[in-house]
């Protein structure tokens, strides 16, 4: 909850729009994966349901991409090198043999990006200034909390 109210408060403290072509490339995924379920989503839907969160999703990586080049930060191979260790002895499984799989499978890009992802999230939990308040308790009077306010429990 901490790391997403942070993208948040980052999002909203640096507006800015993605490209409508990315988001709408996006909105023809979904309707695709709907209809390979063997669904339809009307256009309407598609756009009521599911354009806040893709908007969202492509202005946090956004976010996190302009991060991450304007702190410098990237996966070496050692560090993808450690987690595929992790995962492997996780998994029983030979490092070899989980690298081959996931080549074959084209997923190391993928972890290289998840681990990218983490740092450049890390870096900014790291350097926030971070206020954590106790739950009021609700009173018969009102909701017990203050407008603007992001509670963290």
């Amino acid at each position: 909850r901490l790391e997403e109210s942070l993208i948040d408060r980052l999002l909203e403290m640096n507006p800015f729009d993605v490209p409508e072509s990315m988001v709408q490339q996006a909105l023809e995924r979904i309707r695709e994966r709907a209809r390979r379920d063997g669904g339809e989503i009307g256009e309407e839907e598609l756009i009521q349901r599911y354009l806040p969160a893709v908007k969202r999703m492509h202005r946090r990586d956004v976010l996190i991409l302009n991060v991450a080049r304007q702190e410098s930060i990237a996966v070496t191979d050692g560090e993808l090198e450690a987690e595929l260790e992790s995962m492997a002895e996780e998994a029983g499984v030979a490092v070899g043999v989980l690298r081959k799989k996931l080549e074959s499978e084209e997923e190391i890009d993928h972890l290289r990006e998840t681990l990218h992802e983490r740092k450049v999230i890390d870096f900014l939990v790291s350097s926030a200034e971070v206020t954590r308040i106790r739950k009021p308790r609700l009173s018969p009077e009102g909701s017990g909390r203050e407008p603007g306010r992001i509670i963290l429990p």
